[in-house]
């Protein structure tokens, strides 16, 4: 995972870093987070952090 992160360019990590988001803010918005699937926000929550870390780490 964080081989294919290090291997994007800025522009294509903040477009997954938009896309990650926006699908974090469904989760929540759809039932307060009571989804069938429990581990799926904190598993976003992670792949948002190692995005912006990514970001960072270049600039």
């Amino acid at each position: 995972m964080t081989k294919v992160i290090n291997d994007k360019k800025i522009d294509e990590l903040l477009k997954d870093l938009y896309e990650k988001r926006e699908a974090l803010r469904v989760i929540k918005s759809n039932g307060q987070g009571k989804d069938k699937n429990v581990k799926a926000q904190g598993t976003l929550k992670k792949e948002i952090a190692r995005v912006l870390t990514a970001i960072n780490a270049k600039k």
